[in-house]
């Protein structure tokens, strides 16, 4: 705020004109820090929303959440309430510590399974290419794309602008930046943002129909709490983790093991799924997903058999008469990549140097 808005809205204050307060913890240890908080008066409820942040983002990107239980002792509530929708016990043990200073509150616990949500696991090929395919049906956005780093946020937004409306999100961004996106995705019918984790809290798009993890997720919880960003409107969602060789988290057989996803994402939230039967997630049902390349590279294999990798990646990364199955925007290191996860996989063979299929 302004300075001058906030001298107003702090006399509001003092004069008991406002009924409820939102704010955030940089704000009020400034206001601490100045003497104001006496301003509030007596205060029946302090809530904290997202309160999960206060463990994951409390060390390092906003340290002011480490002053929450001075910031309450100050403000002296009649109660506090702390929200969150996602809740393992690591969380749940840095909530006490870090907002109840240790002392066991009430807990109130919802199953963390979001039934219109449907879980695909993908060993991708070509993360970028299997993103385009699977945004392709207008049916498929809006959709966020979440990336790791705010490189990999516009880098992915370069390569696929060609085919979406889509847009780079990230913390990196002026604030008038991240307004303005928010507002034009809120509006969009067929946009897709990619992202780092900076969008979503506070944001709430009902129909978002796809979100994508171009990697593993660190951990059950902050997958939970981006892949909940979709199907809010109560419709099926899609939401797919493309992973590549060498990808290794805490959580990774979760998506790599073939067992059940949504049952493996709430044993890691200390959860039972209600029901021993799953109809949602690649590992139960089959969905049909070919991936990108797989088909192109299988048959060119198949007609030219004994043919080197590099001839491979030369024909179906150049069109040409030659080329039946030219892979349209894929570089030849993509393609030399993506054969070697196919052989891998036993559905091509290598044998001194040469390719073919049985």
């Amino acid at each position: 705020m302004e300075w001058e808005d906030r001298q107003k809205t702090l006399e509001g204050i003092r004069r008991d004109s406002s009924a409820a307060i939102i704010t955030n913890p940089e704000m009020l240890l400034a206001m601490a820090r100045r003497g104001e908080l006496s301003a509030f008066g007596e205060t029946e409820l302090l809530v904290i929303d997202e309160a999960h942040t206060a463990v994951t983002w409390g060390d390092s990107f906003r340290p002011s959440y480490s002053s929450l239980p001075d910031l309450i002792e100050a403000i002296n509530p009649h109660s506090v309430l702390a929200f969150t929708a996602t809740m393992d016990e690591r969380i749940e043990r840095g909530i006490i510590r870090r907002i109840f200073s240790g002392k066991q509150p009430r807990i109130v616990r919802g199953s963390s399974d979001r039934e219109n949500i449907f879980y695909h696991a993908i060993r991708s090929l070509s993360k970028i290419h299997d993103a385009a395919r699977i945004l392709t049906p207008l049916s498929s956005r809006p959709a966020v794309i979440f990336c790791r780093s705010r490189f990999l946020a516009e880098e992915t937004a370069r390569r696929l602008e060609p085919c979406f409306d889509i847009r780079p999100y990230h913390a990196g961004l002026k604030k008038s930046r991240k307004n303005e996106l928010e507002r034009w995705f809120l509006g969009s019918g067929s946009g897709v943002l990619s992202a780092t984790s900076a969008y979503g809290l506070g944001v709430d798009k009902g129909n978002i129909r796809t979100v994508i993890h171009l990697s593993l997720p660190s951990s059950a919880a902050d997958f939970l709490q981006e892949s909940g960003r979709g199907g809010r409107d109560g419709k099926r969602m899609d939401s797919y983790v493309l992973y590549g060789q060498d990808e290794h988290t805490e959580v990774e057989s979760i998506f790599t093991s073939g067992h059940c996803i949504r049952t493996g994402l709430l044993n890691a939230m200390g959860e039972e799924p209600e029901s021993d039967h799953c109809l949602s997630c690649s590992s139960c049902m089959d969905d049909g997903y070919i991936r990108a390349g797989e088909e192109e590279i299988i048959k060119w294999v198949r007609f030219h058999p004994f043919s080197k990798p590099e001839s491979l990646a030369e024909c179906l990364s150049s069109p040409s008469v030659f080329s039946k199955h030219h892979l349209s925007g894929w570089s030849k290191e993509e393609i030399t990549a993506a054969s070697d996860i196919l052989c891998e996989e036993k559905q091509i063979r290598k044998i001194w140097g040469r390719l073919f299929v049985f």
